[in-house]
C-alpha cells in the first residue's frame, strides 16, 4: 500500500509544483509507468517481448548467453529485431498488436492528466491512451518528425508531443540504437527540448530515467547553465544504483523513487490528484489596455514618480521639483569631430542658427534630436543621473503633450518611450539586459 503523497514528496517540492502549475510553467513528461496500470508493458518488457519469440522467427538462435547479453543491451536487441523484420508492414503489425486503441481503455492516470491546465504533455510512450483521454491532444498530437516543432508554443492550443514516436506511424518510432542516434542529431527537436528545459519545470512521471536522447540533452544543458535551470523532478520506479547516482549528481534534478512491483504505481495517481486539488480557479480576464493606452499609463506613472518629478536639495528637507530645470550638455568631439560637424551642419541649415559651432553647448532636446545614440561622460557629481531623470520626466510629458513648445523641442513622431535602468539593478540580477529591464519596470511601475 502506497504512502500518502505528503510523506513521499517533501512539502516544499509539492508547493513548487503547485505554484508552477498555476503560473503555467509546469510540463509533465509521462513514461510507461503512467500506462502500466492499463495493461501495457514498460519499455524493457516491450523489448523483451521480441525475445526470443520474434527473434526466433528470423533465425536468431535461442541461446542463454545471447539472451543475457541482450537483456543488458536492450537497444542492441531492438536493433537486431528491427533489422531482422523483413517489411515495414510486419513492424506495423507488431505495434498494432501491442497498442491497438480498440483494445485499450484509458486509466485513472490519463483521466487525471487530462484535467490539469497544462500547455503541453510530453511522453516517451507509443500508445494512444493520451489521445483517447483528451480530444485536444488527439487533434494536436505531434512527433519529433513534425514540421514547425519550434512554433508549437506559439499556439494557444494545448498539445501532446510524442518524443519517441507513435504506434501508428512506424517511421516515427524511436526504439533502436540507430533511431536514437538519428533523434540526437535532429536539430529542431533538440532546440525545442532545450527551450523547454530553460523555461519550464519538468515533472517526470512513470519515466524510466535512462532514455539516451533526453539524458544527453539534460547533461548538455546542465553543463552550459549549471545551477540556473528550473529543477526537474523525477518520480522513478525502482531506479538502478547507477541511475540514482547520476540523478543525485545533477544539481537541477530531484529524485523521488518508489517500488512499483511492491506498492504499485499509486504514487503517480496520488500526485496527479494532489495537483488537481490545488489548481487555482482562474479569475475572469480583465481587458488588457491597448498598446497606446498602456504607453499613456506608463508616461503618467513616470510623471507621478518621485524619482523623476523631483530631486533632493542639500540643506532642504523637501525635494525640489524637476519641472523647468534647465540642463545644458556640452558636446565634445573626442575623435568624432567630423561626424559631429556634419550633424550640426544639418541642424544649423534647418534652424538657421549659423553662430553655433561643434564646441558650443546644446540643450538636451537638441542633443537627443542630433544624436539619438549618445554616451554622457563626466566626473561624479556633475549631474549625469539627474539629467537622465529629467529626460525621463520631460519625454513622458512630451508624449502626453503637456510640455511647452519653448521648454523642450521634439519633432520626432512618435514621441520616444524613455526607460531608466540603474546599473546597480543589472549588477544585482543574474540575467540578460532585457530581463533586468522587464523586472525593474514591473517593480517600479506596476
Amino acid at each position: 500500500m502506497s504512502q500518502p503523497i505528503e510523506e513521499m514528496i517533501h512539502s516544499a517540492v509539492l508547493s513548487d509544483l503547485v505554484a508552477d502549475l498555476n503560473r503555467g510553467r509546469l510540463l509533465i513528461i509521462a513514461g510507461a509507468g503512467l500506462s502500466i496500470p492499463c495493461g501495457l508493458p514498460d519499455w524493457r518488457k516491450l523489448v523483451m517481448q521480441i525475445m526470443p519469440d520474434h527473434l526466433a522467427g528470423y533465425n536468431i538462435q535461442k541461446d542463454a548467453d545471447l539472451m543475457r547479453q541482450m537483456e543488458n543491451h536492450l537497444l542492441n536487441a531492438a536493433q537486431i529485431w528491427w533489422d531482422a523484420v523483413p517489411t515495414e508492414e510486419a513492424r506495423m503489425k507488431f505495434f498494432r498488436d501491442n497498442f491497438n486503441p480498440d483494445d485499450l481503455e484509458i486509466g485513472k492516470n490519463h483521466e487525471l492528466l487530462a484535467k490539469l491546465p497544462l500547455k503541453a504533455v510530453l511522453t516517451t510512450n507509443y500508445d494512444p491512451l493520451f489521445e483517447k483521454a483528451q480530444s485536444v491532444w488527439a487533434t494536436n498530437c505531434k512527433t519529433h518528425l513534425a514540421v514547425g516543432l519550434g512554433l508549437l508554443f506559439n499556439s494557444n492550443q494545448p498539445f501532446l508531443l510524442k518524443l519517441h514516436g507513435t504506434w501508428n506511424e512506424p517511421e516515427s518510432i524511436v526504439l533502436t540504437t540507430e533511431q536514437y542516434a538519428r533523434l540526437k542529431s535532429n536539430q529542431a527537436y533538440s532546440h525545442l527540448y532545450q527551450s523547454i528545459q530553460l523555461h519550464y519545470r519538468l515533472l517526470f512521471l512513470g519515466y524510466g530515467g535512462a532514455d539516451p536522447d533526453l539524458e544527453f540533452m539534460h547533461q548538455e544543458m546542465a553543463r552550459y547553465y549549471s545551477g540556473k535551470l528550473p529543477h526537474r523532478i523525477l518520480v522513478l520506479n525502482n531506479p538502478t544504483e547507477k541511475l540514482k547516482t547520476i540523478v543525485m549528481q545533477d544539481k537541477n534534478a530531484l529524485l523521488v523513487e518508489y517500488d512499483g512491483d511492491r506498492d504499485g504505481h499509486g504514487i503517480i495517481t496520488d500526485l496527479l490528484q494532489y495537483l488537481i486539488d490545488h489548481v487555482e480557479e482562474k479569475k475572469p480576464e480583465t481587458r488588457r489596455p491597448s498598446k497606446p493606452d498602456a504607453i499613456r499609463q506608463y508616461w503618467k506613472r513616470i510623471i507621478a514618480h518621485p524619482d523623476y518629478n523631483s530631486i533632493p536639495v542639500v540643506g532642504q528637507s523637501e525635494q525640489r521639483s524637476i519641472d523647468g530645470l534647465y540642463i545644458r550638455l556640452k558636446l565634445t568631439a573626442q575623435g568624432q569631430k567630423t561626424h559631429v560637424n556634419k550633424k550640426l551642419a544639418e541642424w544649423l541649415e534647418k534652424d538657421k542658427h549659423r553662430e553655433l559651432s561643434w564646441s558650443d553647448s546644446l540643450a538636451p532636446d537638441r542633443s537627443l534630436s542630433l544624436f539619438p545614440r549618445s554616451i554622457i561622460l563626466g566626473p561624479p557629481g556633475m549631474g549625469k543621473t539627474t539629467l537622465l531623470r529629467y529626460l525621463m520626466f520631460t519625454l513622458a510629458r512630451v508624449g502626453l503633450k503637456s510640455v511647452k513648445k519653448d521648454e523642450f523641442h521634439w519633432k520626432g513622431v512618435p514621441a520616444p518611450i524613455p526607460v531608466f535602468l540603474p546599473l546597480p539593478e543589472i549588477a544585482r540580477q543574474d540575467a540578460d539586459l532585457l530581463t533586468c529591464m522587464r523586472r525593474y519596470l514591473a517593480k517600479e511601475f506596476t
